[in-house]
C-alpha cells in the first residue's frame, strides 16, 4: 500500500509540474524513455542533415516527428521538444 500512495504521489507531482527541475520535462509527460530515446536519435539526425546542408533532410524529419505529435524548437542551446497533445 505504501508503494502505491507514493507511486501515485510521484504521479500527481508529475502531472502538476510540483518539484520538476527542468521545465522542459513538464512537457515530456507521458513519453516512455524508449520513445524519448527514438526522438533524441531522431533530433541528433537532423542536426546532422542541417551541418550537411540538407534541408529537406531536416524538415522531413521534423514533419515525421510533429505527425507523432512532437513538436521541435531550435535554440541557441540546441534543439529542445515537446509533446503536443
Amino acid at each position: 500500500l505504501k508503494g502505491e500512495i507514493l507511486a501515485n504521489l510521484k504521479f500527481i507531482e508529475e502531472l502538476l509540474g510540483i518539484g520538476v527541475k527542468d521545465p522542459s520535462a513538464y512537457f515530456q509527460l507521458g513519453v516512455s524513455e524508449s520513445e524519448k530515446q527514438e526522438i533524441e536519435n531522431k533530433i541528433e539526425e537532423r542536426k546532422r542533415a542541417k551541418e550537411q546542408k540538407d534541408f529537406l533532410k531536416a524538415d522531413s524529419i521534423r514533419e515525421e516527428l510533429l505527425k507523432q505529435k512532437i513538436a521541435l524548437m531550435d535554440t541557441p542551446q540546441g534543439t529542445i521538444w515537446e509533446k503536443l497533445f
